[in-house]
This record gives structure tokens, C-alpha cells and sequence, in this order.
């Protein structure tokens, strides 16, 4: 019915409009579990849960909760 398996994952990034600087970077390191569907082809369900590294913009840094029905990429 189902096959059940678990992900780490470690994300960094910059969205900028002019200068890219390393320093910028904003990074997130978590583990998920997904679960692929059998009877549908590419269906998956995915829980995720990640420590930010950085401030966001509201100053904010720590633990991100994800749930999601479909693939990252």
C-alpha cells in the first residue's frame, strides 16, 4: 500500500537582486519521512522538520515544521 522512508537533508540559499554574498546565505539542516503511495504514481506525503541556522526576516531562527502531498523537485 505504501513504502515508508526517512531523508536528511541540509538546504542553503540566497534569493538577491543585485550582490550575491556568501555571507547572505541562509541555511537549514532537518530529517523527513516520506511516504510513497502505491496506487498512485508519483503521490507522496512528506513530513518534514528542520533547525534553521540563520535569522529569518522576522528575526526568528530555530525549528520549521513541513507537511507537504508532492515531491521537492
Amino acid at each position: 500500500m505504501f513504502g515508508p522512508s526517512i531523508a536528511l537533508f541540509a538546504d542553503s540559499g540566497q534569493a538577491v537582486e543585485r550582490n550575491l554574498r556568501l555571507s547572505g546565505m541562509k541555511t537549514d539542516v532537518g530529517i523527513g519521512l516520506r511516504f510513497g503511495l502505491a496506487r498512485f504514481e508519483s503521490a507522496l506525503l512528506r513530513f518534514d522538520i528542520a533547525y534553521a541556522l540563520n535569522d529569518g526576516p522576522l528575526s526568528h531562527r530555530g525549528r520549521v515544521f513541513s507537511i507537504s502531498t508532492m515531491q521537492a523537485f
